[in-house]
């Protein structure tokens, strides 16, 4: 297991550096803060595998750091560090959801080897969430894949009757028949919202995982560089321009390609949903980060509203009129992500634009 990473968070300034000096040279991933407030803008960039957490800080006190770290990254866990005289506060921050606690000055031992036992505790947290999320969406692949089939069969006959009639009509007089335009037209509607369902339908059975599972060595910055290009037309049309910022030399994944740029489409199809009244910028990334490859699309579109937010990887769930999409882009995304041992976040505000983030892990750690 790789070493975790750390923020040392602690006022004595001296202290804390030499702590994180320490916790380096045995490889871990030392960082520091002062304050609660450096912290957290740490923390709101970056996620750690553990906090070491003064419980004395100036400003708002460890506690309240505490509850802070636990509201941003509720994976994170947190060890605090205290002296004899605020032990019972280090005491309160086990009931706030810390750790454990070690009182100042503790022998690096004894630190590191705590460190190491709550970073398992973190990623036997994860794996735990991965597990019952796999779970539902497994349920729910179910249900759609007979609901995909179950409606398949009576739209594929109702678009082919739509043609058969229209064959019909083609045969006869159009004299006498006053309204045949008319009737032209409602066929025409039947065959093209037909055709609409059977796009739902499908994509209800890749939502189900209804796709080529076979796995190669994919080169992640080849298929994000290609996955535009899909949409190179549209683009044009609603003034949308590319980005593309992929870090050289990007480890080869070896996974179901199909799915990973099925996830891409589906994301790039979204950006381009949220540009559409202004044109904007489309831009996607790549990059190692940690255990994983970060794969980013951001857009600068009219963004998400915060209530909305918890609900955009479910299924069915749309913020789109009535006809204009189904809601599954993104719970394909989600299902997608956790069937590669990933996961996809995502963050934005009204008018600001939106990025999701798709975090795979890298070969030697899947």
């Amino acid at each position: 297991m790789a070493k975790a990473s750390v923020l040392v968070v602690d006022d004595e300034r001296e202290f804390a550096e030499l702590l994180a000096e320490r916790l380096a040279a045995r490889d871990f991933e030392a960082h520091v803060a002062h304050d609660g407030g450096q912290a957290m803008a740490f923390l709101d960039a970056a996620d750690v595998d553990v906090v070491l957490l003064d419980v004395g800080l100036p400003g708002k006190n460890g506690i309240d750091v505490l509850r802070d770290v636990k509201a941003l990254r509720p994976f994170t866990q947190v060890v605090m560090l205290t002296g004899q005289s605020s032990l019972a506060t280090a005491v309160a921050g086990i009931k706030q959801g810390a750790f454990d606690y070690l009182l100042k000055p503790a022998d690096i031992g004894l630190i590191t080897e705590i460190i190491t036992q709550a970073k398992a505790r973190k990623q036997s947290s994860q794996e735990s969430l991965r597990m019952l999320d796999t779970e539902k969406m497994a349920s729910l692949g179910v249900l759609a894949e007979g609901v995909a089939h179950e409606i398949n069969n009576p739209v594929n006959i109702m678009v082919q009757e739509a043609g058969w009639i229209e064959d019909l009509l083609g045969e006869e007089d159009p004299a006498q028949i006053k309204s045949l335009g008319d009737i032209k037209r409602s066929l025409a509607q039947i065959v093209a919202q037909g055709r609409r369902c059977r796009e739902i339908t499908h994509k209800l059975l890749s939502f189900c995982g209804k796709i080529d599972p076979r796995s190669r060595d994919v080169n992640v910055g080849e298929l994000i560089a290609s996955a535009p290009l899909a949409f190179a037309e549209r683009s044009r049309a609603i003034g949308v321009s590319v980005a593309l910022d992929c870090e050289a030399n990007l480890p080869l994944m070896r996974l179901p390609p199909a799915p990973l740029e099925q996830a891409l489409h589906n994301l790039i199809d979204n950006a381009l949903d949220a540009m559409a009244e202004r044109g904007g910028t489309l831009a996607l990334s790549a990059r190692v980060l940690g255990e994983n490859v970060e794969i980013a699309v951001r857009d600068t579109g009219c963004g998400i509203e915060a209530h909305i937010m918890p609900r955009i990887f479910e299924p069915f769930f749309s913020t789109k009129e009535v006809g204009k999409g189904a809601g599954l882009g993104l719970s394909i995304v989600y299902s997608i992500a956790a069937s590669l041992g990933g996961q996809v976040t995502a963050q934005s505000a009204p008018g600001q634009g939106a990025t999701f983030l798709l975090r795979l892990p890298l070969p030697q750690a899947a």
